[in-house]
């Protein structure tokens, strides 16, 4: 697990606000869509800059190619629950990229 997930879920941990303002994002990017400007804005929480942001979205490797053609799917699920003590978040995404020289 990176050091900059840690860090997102350690204060979604100790700040409730901020837990609110991540599950808000993530229902915003469940809602736009992989390619969706609210989609880049919650993987932005977890990447460590630009560079990041791009690799999490799978830009910058052989699907760039010309003559690659390139299938991306995205699942993005949220799951909240609530004690008397704390609320957590879980939020999943998972993308996969199929990439084959075109034919």
């Amino acid at each position: 697990m990176s050091a900059k997930l840690n860090e997102v879920v350690e204060r979604a941990i100790r700040d409730p606000l901020y837990a609110e303002e991540l599950k808000a994002k993530a229902l915003q990017a469940s809602r736009g869509g992989f390619y969706s400007s609210d989609f880049d804005e919650l993987l932005g929480e977890f990447a460590t800059g630009p560079a990041d942001l791009a690799r999490m979205k799978g830009k910058g490797g052989s699907q760039d190619l010309p003559g690659h053609t390139t299938t991306t799917t995205t699942t993005t699920t949220t799951t909240t629950w609530s004690t008397p003590a704390c609320t957590t978040t879980t939020i999943t995404t998972t993308t996969t990229v199929f990439e084959a020289p075109e034919r």
